[in-house]
């Protein structure tokens, strides 16, 4: 064979190699395609697959989180022992019982609040020994210094320190909020007020329950609570592993170790900003900026109230 022929020969073979590289590459794309389409999965944009990603991350983190199970059955104990004595028709329910089984609970809860919601204060730089995380409530008829924004609303807020966290939806932040609220309210005897101290304290002890507590509750992304039991964190993890498992899915829906750190990175710079800046320091649950009357004196003036 001379070179012409040998070139010609080697440049026909190119030729076919290539086009069957081609046409192998093109009969894998049309697979993928079919299995895609199969799946119902072509047609979703950029922004389901997010989603499905976040909420993959989010599953991960609560797979690190701990219950705290026994502290919720504990406070869960303590609050059936008060229900059951202020049902009881022979046990005298004194204002001093009724204030030291609200701040009993109020105790509890806090430690599960902190428990749950203090890394969010420590990735903004907070040293949550130090600076007692608190929940406090703000209702329409008082100045709101911790958001004016939301003044003449009914406010719920975790705080520590120079930082806050809007909570209403938080049941167990709530709770604790509207107990100290309670027991503000209530701290000096009144036999009038007594009966309706007697009742509050009846409705938010019968709030409290085991599962409720023991949950397992993240901030997302948004600054949206959310929340789930065991069950529901199984089916999470079910719907991750199905992912994961199934190459077509994977594919589309699936995060590669690189993208992961990169959700993580954003993950990890929203939790620093979740605690934004509180309009004006609060010292703990009791302080005068917290129970200021709208149309009421400044009693953060003079005094009694430097800091």
């Amino acid at each position: 064979m001379d070179t012409r022929e040998e070139k010609k020969f080697t440049g026909s073979a190119e030729k076919m190699r290539g086009a069957s590289r081609k046409q192998k590459t093109s009969l894998s794309r049309r697979i993928i395609i079919a299995a895609l389409l199969s799946a119902g999965l072509l047609g979703l944009g950029g922004k389901h697959r997010e989603n499905v990603q976040l909420k993959n991350m989010y599953t991960e983190e609560f797979q690190t989180l701990d219950a705290n199970n026994m502290a919720a059955s504990a406070i869960n104990t303590t609050a059936e022992q008060i229900l059951s004595q202020l049902n009881e028709d022979t046990f005298e329910k004194t204002h001093e019982y009724l204030i030291d089984s609200s701040n009993d609970l109020i105790e509890q809860l806090n430690g599960i609040n902190k428990h749950r919601f203090e890394k969010y204060f420590q990735a903004a730089g907070i040293d949550t020994d130090k600076n007692q995380v608190f929940s406090v409530k703000i209702t329409p008829d008082l100045i709101d210094k911790v958001n004016p924004e939301n003044e003449k609303k009914t406010s719920y807020y975790l705080i520590c320190d120079s930082r806050y966290i809007e909570a209403n939806d938080i049941d167990s932040v709530k709770l604790e909020a509207d107990l100290r609220d309670l027991v503000y309210e209530n701290q000096n005897f009144s036999e009038k007020k007594l009966p309706d101290l007697k009742n509050n304290l009846k409705q938010y002890a019968s709030e409290i329950s085991t599962d409720k507590l023991a949950e397992l509750t993240l901030i997302n992304n948004n600054g949206k609570l959310i929340s789930v039991n065991q069950n529901e964190l199984e089916k999470r993890i079910e719907y991750k592993n199905k992912i994961e498992n199934d190459p077509v899915q994977n594919f589309f829906l699936g995060t590669s170790e690189k993208q992961k750190e990169h959700l993580q990175e954003v993950r990890n710079s929203k939790i620093k900003n979740l605690p934004k800046m509180a309009n004006t320091q609060i010292d703990n649950a009791d302080d005068p900026d917290l129970h200021q009357p709208i149309n009421g004196p400044d009693i953060t003036e003079g005094p009694a109230h430097e800091r």
